[in-house]
């Protein structure tokens, strides 16, 4: 069903909630799933998760840089763009919430001043995916 630009503009009012506009995070679930995680790790190995640990971080980094400029030019195809390539690596990483969110579908449809609330809910959701990575990783080395 189309909906009309005012009905899309209505769904995403700049001063409603990004919890309400995108989705607040299930906090029963974690921001990376463990296991998904740790088969990583194994495929990689201890001696090198470090490094995929520092790889993570550099995308992440870079795939939030391109959202928060995609979103500051509102530029839609840079956005898709950006939250697909997110989209993947975070489904990869075990990081559903993160991948659900990136592959949210009125994103495209917002307004401008609600694409940069929905900018700061994935940078938000990126900053939790790498703390549990780090944090995953380092449980996992021998002390």
């Amino acid at each position: 069903m189309n909906r009309s630009s005012a009905q899309v503009g209505s769904a995403f009012s700049p001063g409603a909630g990004v919890a309400a506009q995108f989705g607040a995070p299930r906090e029963d679930r974690p921001a990376v799933d463990v296991s998904t995680f740790a088969s990583l790790l194994d495929l990689i190995g201890l001696r090198r998760s470090d490094e995929f640990i520092a790889h993570i971080g550099s995308d992440l980094d870079t795939i939030g840089r391109r959202i928060d400029e995609a979103a500051d030019r509102d530029d839609r195809r840079a956005l898709s763009e950006a939250t697909h390539a997110l989209a993947g690596l975070a489904a990869t990483l075990g990081a559903e919430r993160l991948s659900r969110l990136a592959r949210h579908p009125d994103a495209a449809r917002a307004p401008r001043a609600s694409l940069r609330l929905f900018a700061d809910r994935l940078e938000a959701e990126i900053a939790a995916v790498r703390s549990a990575c780090a944090r995953l990783a380092d449980a996992r080395r021998p002390i």
